[in-house]
């Protein structure tokens, strides 16, 4: 049996409050699409803040949005955090 040992990587804290803007939106689902795929249903979980986006939409923080938000700051905790092991440790 493999077992490695990682360390902890914070890329998001958890007091992080939501946008207050469409670029700061941007930002967030940039960073959270970069590891969507160790998020389960990023795709379902996202789409609310990912419609919002949309050329015809108007750009309103509701309680949908931020719901999804905290779901979704949530889930990158959750998800399995990826790191290089440390070569000077036995794996």
């Amino acid at each position: 049996m493999l077992s490695i040992k990682v360390q902890s990587l914070w890329i998001l804290p958890k007091s992080k409050p939501p946008p207050k803007s469409i670029k700061e939106h941007q930002r967030f689902l940039g960073l959270l699409g970069y590891y969507r795929r160790f998020i389960k249903n990023y795709g379902v979980l996202a789409r609310p803040l990912t419609t919002l986006l949309k050329k015809d939409n108007v750009w309103h923080w509701n309680d949908k949005t931020r719901t999804t938000f905290e779901q979704l700051k949530q889930a990158i905790f959750q998800a399995l955090v990826l790191a290089m092991p440390n070569f000077k440790e036995q794996f």
